[in-house]
């Protein structure tokens, strides 16, 4: 499966490029490079740092910067030409089996995400290409909004039992420290 991690946000809240920032004396995109790599997938990075080619896989740069995690989704269709698993880089625990369970649930032209205590995540997902043109129309509208997009396109919701470290979404130094600990002490 041709599968991009999206790496390429602005970083505002976290004041440096997440992907990069060291979690137990490793960057934080090496835990998500890993788990995807037990899975034998394509993977490319979809990024703006030159720091990333430092993992031997390709980097793609948005074809609309600064367009959010909707230009992330285009850029990553537009190179795939096909469907493509997506995930973020602030959400580095999730298991290689619930990466299986999300697969195992996909059907072709289906759009397809995790969904957990009533919350979608939308960047833990299969995009179908058929979305391709819908995306491209919303990023020259400036309509930006991921989770308007989502909604408007009946992704299929595959339920999931997310611990609290798996579903640690990486954004502050604040949630940063909160992993730390997660990784150390568990649950």
């Amino acid at each position: 499966m041709k599968t991009y991690i999206l790496s390429g946000g602005k970083s505002s809240r976290m004041g440096t490029d997440k992907g990069l920032v060291q979690l137990h004396q490793k960057p934080l995109i090496s835990y998500l490079i890993e788990t995807l790599q037990k899975l034998d997938f394509d993977i490319k990075i979809i990024a703006h740092h030159s720091d990333y080619h430092k993992f031997n896989l390709e980097v793609i740069k948005d074809i609309y910067p600064e367009k959010g995690p909707l230009g992330g989704v285009f850029t990553a269709l537009n190179d795939a030409q096909t469907d493509c698993f997506i995930i973020s880089v602030d959400t580095p625990f999730i298991t290689e089996k619930q990466i299986a369970q999300l697969l195992e649930n996909h059907q072709k032209n289906q759009l397809t995400l995790a969904f957990s205590e009533d919350k979608i995540y939308p960047l833990f997902g299969i995009y179908p290409f058929h979305l391709f043109e819908k995306l491209k129309e919303n990023i020259l509208q400036n309509q930006l909004k991921l989770m308007k997009f989502v909604d408007e396109n009946s992704p299929k919701k595959i339920e999931f039992n997310f611990s609290s470290l798996e579903k640690q979404n990486i954004n502050t130094f604040e949630e940063l420290k909160k992993a730390e600990k997660l990784l150390k002490y568990g649950d």
